[in-house]
């Protein structure tokens, strides 16, 4: 298991000096902010954020990481999946951004 340790008072973004994309979090000051494509700015309290229930996130992020790791540890074995995976993420991306 990640020790997790959180400390609002640091400046924090996840993509290090790179241009921050939509949707983005990051604490300065004490405070959560959220990049909406122009600027980040606070995450009021309001109730659907304190209705987000931690221990689902996490349960979520745990799922999610262990996928992504089951599939990449398939397509190291399988060149097949790697190929179908490839294969499905240019759709995916192609799609995407024709619904932008």
């Amino acid at each position: 298991m990640i020790p997790v340790h959180i400390n609002l008072e640091i400046p924090y973004t996840c993509n290090g000096t790179e241009r921050a994309h939509e949707g983005e979090v990051r604490a300065v000051n004490g405070q959560l902010q959220v990049y909406n494509g122009a600027m980040f700015e606070p995450i009021r309290s309001t109730a659907w954020v304190n209705d987000i229930d931690l221990e689902t996130v996490v349960e979520w992020c745990k799922q999610k990481m262990e996928q992504e790791l089951r599939e990449q540890q398939m397509a190291e074995q399988f060149p097949a999946f790697a190929k179908a995976k490839e294969n499905y993420d240019t759709i995916r991306r192609l799609v995407e951004n024709e619904l932008a």
